[in-house]
């Protein structure tokens, strides 16, 4: 593997923690089309990754 990505939701404020406590570098905030945001969901996935 030359790259690990984590994915989660902007939102998802605990989901940030972990990849950032296992040194990855977050690189991109994405807003996919698909549909409407659930919950408490806010639709922008944030993009981690590490890589080799």
């Amino acid at each position: 593997m030359r790259r690990v990505q984590i994915w989660h939701d902007e939102a998802n404020v605990a989901s940030s923690g972990v990849p950032r406590r296992l040194g990855f570098t977050e690189i991109e905030r994405r807003t996919p089309s698909r549909q409407p945001a659930i919950g408490k969901r806010v639709g922008v996935d944030v993009v981690w990754e590490l890589r080799r």
